[in-house]
């Protein structure tokens, strides 16, 4: 089942919004135009492929849940749990809650997902 992104995005709280925009923002930069990432609203959550899955998001009350799949092991202020996948993708969680915390080393993490998904 599909949902669509506006009606996810509206089950969060006060700037889940703007922290989804600006996400995109940091994805849509990445590579050419052909080379873009699909997004599509699932049931529960928003997904990123490229083409293969790089990650999601969920809007949620207290901040915007971030989803990655990346090579290893990283971390970051907003990291909240790490799942291994295989041998060489780990799923890293994070919550943004506050204006900032997307800052250059995320937006850096969100280019490591983005070079994985596309291999």
């Amino acid at each position: 089942m599909r949902g669509s992104v506006a009606e996810l995005l509206a089950k969060g709280g006060p700037g889940v919004k703007v922290r989804y925009e600006r996400l995109m923002r940091v994805i849509r930069g990445f590579g050419r135009k052909d080379e873009g990432v699909q997004v599509s609203g699932l049931k529960t959550m928003i997904a990123f492929n490229a083409p293969a899955l790089m990650g999601g998001a969920v809007a949620m009350r207290k901040g915007l849940k971030v989803s990655l799949i990346l090579p290893g092991e990283y971390g970051h202020r907003t990291l909240r749990k790490r799942q291994a996948m295989s041998v060489m993708k780990v799923s890293h969680e994070f919550l943004l809650v506050e204006d900032g915390e997307m800052d250059e080393a995320f937006c850096e993490l969100v280019r490591e997902a983005w070079e994985l998904a596309r291999e």
